[in-house]
């Protein structure tokens, strides 16, 4: 009865911390998120550790995907803070180390080399949009970039225009005979910002991508989550996991389009368990389970739908809805900050700590909700409370009353 108890008893206080940090305030110091300095001091600490290397034994592309979303988060990050500031020489540093490691044989070693494009869209797409993030922080920092990185977003960005051009189909191979749209769009992405960086050139290729996009959507309307990698066949539809991937990327390509899949992905994927916010993995009246792609799926509601889906609902201008799922992340995903270093889930996986920061770092203004928007789940907690403690209180009662 004494371990019943016991446990019992940090059920509860976990709740009280819960309830708690649902009410989680966005806090600006110095012009910066607070939260995301120390979310990323600790992810760093860990890759410095050779966590990534970890990651890879777990995912075919864990290494690859931890330090291409910890560079880009560091360019979201960064782009609030003066250049002059060691805190944007520093990051500036982290986000070459990033590149660099890209650039190893081991980041390579999964992706093989004779597919279009070379070594597939998922490598290429992701490293050139963190060089793209990095040539737009640097450019809205009147900082002139290497004439390296300039050649490099030039030859890489023509080589998955090209690619594209030469299929003739909106969703290339993300890895050998494997087509996920999710990779594609930030592919295309990163030749949507070619504009803010170079020139126009690709503007007419990124209206044809989107029409062919538009005409390869589910039943629905939406983009679907994985197709076959030759005629582009749809396999998978729709899912909140990829849609929330796509839609922080979207508005990078084409903010109609984007606008037409966020309403659509708003009324089919956003709902409530247990009286809180949080993303669908599988669209309303569809249930499903859980995979690799989706992470944990509980009541419905996926892991990976809701973390990214927090910075998709920022982008397409739902910051309340995003700030509500962000504090149940921090409330249910046991947020812990220990000498100014911020983890999830007691440090236990790294790949969480980086898709939070990522998610987190479109929060770049001050931000908080009003008291009593969670109340229903409040009553639900102090019902919880009262069924466990009401026996034990008729108990005594009883006792006491057979004593007397």
């Amino acid at each position: 009865m004494k371990i019943i108890h016991f446990f019992a008893s940090l059920f509860f206080l976990y709740l009280l911390y819960v309830n708690i940090s649902l009410y989680n305030n966005i806090e600006i110091k110095s012009s910066y998120n607070l939260d995301i300095r120390k979310q990323l001091a600790y992810i760093e600490g860990q890759l410095n550790k050779g966590v990534d290397k970890k990651m890879q034994s777990f995912y075919p592309e864990g290494y690859y995907f931890s330090n291409v979303l910890y560079g880009i988060t560091w360019c979201e990050f960064l782009q609030s803070i003066d250049k002059s500031d060691s805190l944007f020489i520093h990051g500036l540093q982290q986000i070459n180390k990033s590149q660099y490691k890209l650039e190893s044989n081991l980041c390579k070693y999964n992706f093989h080399k004779d597919i279009t494009p070379e070594r597939g869209v998922f490598y290429l797409g992701w490293k050139n949009y963190l060089l793209a993030k990095k040539l737009i922080l640097l450019n809205s920092k009147k900082i002139t970039p290497k004439e390296d990185d300039v050649n490099t977003y030039l030859f890489q960005t023509k080589q998955l225009v090209d690619a594209y051009t030469k299929k003739q189909i909106p969703f290339l191979e993300s890895y050998t005979a494997l087509s996920w749209p999710a990779d594609n769009t930030v592919a295309v992405a990163s030749i949507g910002l070619f504009e803010k960086i170079i020139d126009n050139r690709y503007h007419s290729f990124i209206k044809d991508w989107v029409k062919k996009a538009k005409a390869s959507t589910d039943s629905l309307g939406l983009l679907p989550h994985r197709v076959d990698y030759q005629t582009n066949q749809t396999l998978s539809n729709g899912r909140g996991c990829s849609m929330s991937l796509m839609l922080t990327f979207l508005p990078d390509i084409d903010k109609e389009f984007a606008k037409q899949q966020f309403n659509l992905y708003y009324k089919y994927f956003l709902d409530k368990r247990l009286f809180l916010p949080g993303i669908r993995e599988y669209p309303l009246g569809i249930n499903g389970k859980g995979d690799v792609d989706s992470g944990p799926v509980i009541l419905q509601i996926g892991g990976s739908a809701s973390i990214v889906g927090i910075k998709s609902l920022v982008i397409n201008g739902k910051t309340e809805d995003a700030l509500k799922i962000r504090n149940c992340v921090e409330g249910f995903g046991a947020a812990l900050t220990i000498h100014d270093k911020k983890r999830y889930l007691f440090g236990t996986w790294i790949m969480a700590d980086i898709f939070i920061a990522w998610a987190n770092a479109s929060f770049n203004a001050p931000a908080s909700l009003s008291s009593g928007w969670a109340l229903p789940f409040h009553i639900l907690s102090c019902c919880l409370l009262f069924a466990y403690i009401t026996p034990f209180i008729f108990k005594k009662w009883k006792a006491k009353k057979n004593h007397t």
